[in-house]
């Protein structure tokens, strides 16, 4: 919590207004939306003190400053309350600000074309595990990636015999511990690589790159531009979080914020390119880029079938954002093994490849649509990879937003890492039925990035806890007397659950003057108590709403995933492969 406050992430201030005046308080409304904050809790008070308390979470420390500084102006300073800036700054943490700005007029002074490095790649079919394996050395030799664990799990592996009653393996490969905490940089430090030997070997430079992203992609170029000496520029909206950028500027990257939305941020970094005569690494849609994904295939299958820890890997689940990822991760894994099974997954609300396999067309999906698998939010993928697509991946399924979340908290449980939407997708397909899977298959589960907020994270582990059975949210109404508190926490007792937060609620509308609901979190001990507490709690009140009981999917219980706080996680359920 404290992080998050210092950061400027999270915030607790009060505004003292006229909160009578429709007018004020719609200009309040309107600044806090002006600078991307999001409004956790809004409590007005009307007598007396005239104020609002505020609870919010926002993209970071500049747009905390500049929330502070429009407030100031429109009430004054001596009516914001609780809102003192942080002592935070990227310059504090021994950052400089890196600019390029004398490239901005171009980068050769004698005005003959700038050369800059060409892909010798045409096609995806060029893209063979000979050339994978030969970039998968390159990326070793250079020290630009590390070998990411890959574990036989025997919690997944035991959920899906107790769901299915089948003998199912699951192998995770942890490319959330990979280096910047993401497989992106296996792609862009792929290219990087590539345009460098051209350079050396037509005796010039790399004058410098461009990519544009505030995320994954971001660290990956960043780093390995950093490695290599090659000039990087990283552009991104204006609405980037500031914290997300720290590890970017420690790569001694050129940060750039340009533009509202991601698209006007993408258009100004190619100008720039053009600008300067540099080299643009695109996230996803590059031979290059796709050959050095599907190192993640070459590794995952020499180490497990090559070393014989299984005797085959019969399907991997892979998410899909832009596609990059699991087209070379098919090209690989197809042409060493056609009969092995490449699943796609995509969120439920960001699903252009419904129908894929039918149609070979996207199905549009809403511009304005979020996801949990921020990572995966592409609306319009694909493009020199689409045959990859259509003709090497054998299904795509989706996985809904709260399927999702549970994910993310169960596989910290379970495995005692973290991964970030995206990368919990397989886990959200094996937790909730998603595939139609055939006898005794071994499956490889790819947990892609661990790089998520730590507001994020606050937001959806109630969610992922009820989801899994772990914590009961309960709203009672009933008349407003002393004792409810008491009788419900002996009930918790008895089921060795404990109270977590108590809410009141009287003089609602659709409540009777002599009427309360009583909102509690109860923190359970295992999911087998659940069905238990909850019939108790049913019982012993007369109106009883469980949040999320239609909206969160329920866990199967028989599952028998390790508790809450228990040593039992995945690393001591395992067998660890090394090399």
């Amino acid at each position: 919590m404290h992080a998050l406050i210092q950061s400027g992430e999270l915030m607790n201030f009060v505004v003292k207004l006229n909160t009578l005046d429709g007018n004020l308080m719609t200009r309040l409304t309107d600044i806090l939306s002006k600078h991307s904050i999001n409004i956790l809790s809004f409590h007005v008070k009307t007598i007396q003190h005239q104020q609002v308390s505020i609870k919010a979470s926002g993209p970071g420390y500049q747009h905390l400053v500049s929330l502070y500084n429009e407030l100031s102006e429109v009430f004054g300073d001596e009516n914001i309350l609780g809102l003192a800036i942080p002592k935070y700054n990227i310059k504090e943490e021994g950052l400089r600000d890196v600019s390029y700005e004398e490239f901005n007029e171009g980068a050769s002074s004698s005005g003959e074309p700038i050369r800059t490095y060409v892909s010798p790649i045409k096609s995806c079919d060029e893209i063979t595990p000979a050339t994978i394996e030969l970039a998968y050395n390159k990326l070793q030799a250079a020290k630009a990636i590390h070998e990411t664990p890959c574990i036989i799990s025997k919690a997944y592996s035991n959920i899906l015999q107790k769901k299915t009653g089948v003998d199912h393996t699951v192998i995770l490969q942890f490319e959330n511990v990979q280096q910047t905490g993401s497989f992106k940089i296996r792609g862009a430090s792929n290219m990087l690589i590539k345009s460098k030997e051209w350079a050396e070997s037509n005796n010039t430079e790399i004058s410098g790159v461009v990519a544009c992203s505030a995320g994954n992609h971001a660290q990956g170029v960043s780093k390995t531009s950093d490695l290599l000496g090659i000039r990087c520029t990283i552009v991104c909206p204006e609405t980037a979080p500031t914290v997300k950028l720290v590890n970017t500027k420690r790569y001694n990257a050129e940060v750039i914020k340009h533009g509202a939305v991601f698209d006007e941020a993408s258009k100004y970094s190619q100008e720039l390119c053009e600008k300067r005569g540099w080299m643009f690494i695109p996230p996803y849609n590059s031979f290059d880029v796709i050959e050095g994904q599907g190192t993640i295939a070459h590794e995952l299958m020499n180490k497990m079938v090559g070393q014989g820890h299984v005797s085959s890997i019969d399907r991997i689940l892979v998410n899909i954002g832009g596609g990059g990822m699991i087209s070379g991760i098919s090209l690989y894994a197809k042409r060493v093994n056609p009969n092995i099974k490449i699943t796609g997954i995509q969120a439920e609300k960001v699903f252009p490849l419904r129908n894929y396999k039918e149609s070979g067309q996207l199905v549009p999906v809403d511009k304005t649509a979020g996801t949990i698998a921020d990572g995966c939010n592409v609306k319009v993928l694909g493009g020199i990879h689409n045959d990859v697509l259509k003709n090497y991946v054998d299904e795509f399924i989706s996985v809904t937003e709260n399927e999702i979340a549970s994910a993310v908290v169960h596989a910290l449980i379970t495995t005692g890492t973290l991964c970030e939407g995206a990368g919990a997708m397989g886990i959200a397909a094996l937790m909730y039925d998603k595939l139609t899977l055939a006898e005794r298959e071994n499956i490889a589960v790819v947990l892609c990035g661990g790089n998520i907020d730590l507001t994020r994270v606050r937001q959806i582990y109630n969610y992922g806890l009820i989801a899994l059975g772990r914590m009961l949210s309960v709203e009672i109404r009933q008349a407003d007397t002393y004792g409810s508190l008491a009788k419900l926490s002996k009930i918790a007792l008895k089921y060795y659950s404990t109270i977590r937060y108590v809410t009141y609620l009287r003089g609602g509308d659709d409540l009777d003057w002599d009427q309360m609901v009583v909102k509690v979190d109860i923190k359970i001990p295992s999911p087998a108590v659940y069905g238990l507490l909850s019939q108790e709690i049913r019982a012993s009140f007369d109106t009883v709403t469980f949040l999320g009981e239609t909206v969160i999917p329920r866990y199967p219980v028989s599952a028998h995933a390790p508790e809450l706080g228990s040593s039992a996680v995945e690393n001591s359920q395992v067998r660890v492969v090394k090399k």
